[in-house]
Parts: structure tokens; C-alpha cells; sequence
């Protein structure tokens, strides 16, 4: 029988042996992923009513986007990396300096921010290593959540938080302010730390916890 396309719901026929148990198996996993009218027998016809389950915005055809919150923090964190590498190859050309991460010897580098002696290429290596560092590990966590059903909403706040954080912590860093930096620091910290034994927890069923 040829399938029956609703505007939601496609019809199929399965006939018996139609289909090899690898098939079986695969089609059955689909399923599951899916609302579905009748169990699925491999012994004799059956009729399935599969519902695709649909985003409440978007789909891409008949499938939902996936991430959504995970990707739309990825542009504003992108904007930041590309700032960050920029603010690299900027003051490697004020310095003529093009390997390496200090552009001045060791003793002639002073720590003070309003010292004419601070190393540019050395400040801003630090600040861009320090957010790679980082977002890998939180957009990973981000995603795990994510697909793993976690609230999108708190998901949105993390990220918006960590956003906020890592802006805090390249103000304190690069101009001195030291409340900034440790503000920016322990709030990574706490959301990264956060996200990542979110992840866990809504993995947890899969060791039987």
C-alpha cells in the first residue's frame, strides 16, 4: 500500500518479513523517539500512526531543531572569541612581536597594570586562553542538558549568566580591576560546575540510578 501523507500524520503499512531484525530494531528505536498510535508486530501487518514530534517555533521538515538554546548562545559567544583573537593579532602588530607569548624579557615585565612595562601580547594571549579554556567545556555540558530534556529556561539563564561572567572577567583582567576578574572567575566556575553535574544527574538513568 502506497503511504497515506496527512498534513501531520504518515500512514504506513509493515508487512510481515518485510524487514530484517537489524531494520526491526532501528525502526523500533525510531519509534519510540516519536508518538506513536500501535505497537509495532513484526509477525503480522500492522498499521503505525507516526506523529513527528514537533518544536512549538521551528521544524526542519518533519523533525524539530535540535539545541536551540545551545545554538542561539553560540553566535554572542562567537562574537566574543573573534574579539578575542583579534585583540591577539592587534597587539602582535603594535609589537612587532609574531611567535611566541611575550614580546619582552621576563624581568623587564611588570605586573602593574599602569605601568608602561606590561607585556600586550602576553595580556592578551592570557585572556583568549583563558576563554578557550572554558566555553568548550560549557557548551558541551550545555548540549548534553539539552538533549537530555533539561529545563530550557534555566539552560538560557546559565548560559546568559556565563555570558556575563566571562565579560567580567576580561574587564578585570585586562584593566586591572581585580573584582571583576575573581567575580568572573568563580562565576564560570560555578556555572560550568553547575552544567556539568546537570549533565550527569539527567544521565544518571542509564547506570540503573
Amino acid at each position: 500500500m502506497a503511504p497515506v501523507v496527512t498534513r501531520r500524520v504518515v500512514h504506513h503499512v509493515i508487512a510481515p518479513g518485510s524487514f530484517s531484525p537489524q531494520l526491526f530494531s532501528l525502526l523500533t528505536s525510531f519509534c519510540l523517539c516519536c508518538k506513536i498510535g500501535h505497537h509495532i508486530s513484526p509477525n503480522k501487518p500492522q498499521i503505525v500512526s507516526i506523529t513527528p514530534i514537533m518544536s512549538s517555533t521551528s521544524t526542519v521538515g518533519l523533525l524539530p531543531r535540535l539545541l536551540p538554546v545551545t545554538g542561539s548562545f553560540l553566535g554572542p559567544f562567537a562574537a566574543l572569541n573573534l574579539f578575542l583573537s583579534v585583540s591577539v593579532v592587534r597587539s602582535r602588530l603594535q609589537t612587532e612581536y609574531f611567535l611566541g607569548n611575550q614580546s619582552k624579557s621576563p624581568e623587564k615585565i611588570s605586573l602593574q597594570h599602569n605601568s608602561s612595562n606590561i607585556d600586550p601580547v602576553l595580556l592578551s594571549t592570557s585572556v583568549y586562553n583563558n576563554f578557550l579554556d572554558n566555553i568548550p567545556l560549557a557548551f558541551a555540558a550545555a548540549a548534553v542538558v539539552e538533549l537530555n530534556g533539561g529545563s530550557r529556561k534555566a539552560l538560557s539563564y546559565a548560559l546568559g549568566g556565563l555570558f556575563l561572567a566571562r565579560i567580567s572577567h576580561i574587564v578585570g583582567l585586562t584593566q586591572g580591576l581585580q573584582p571583576f576578574r575573581l567575580g568572573g572567575y568563580l562565576g564560570s566556575l560555578g556555572i560550568i560546575t553547575g552544567l556539568g553535574g546537570w549533565a550527569a544527574y539527567l544521565a544518571k538513568g542509564y547506570w540503573g540510578l
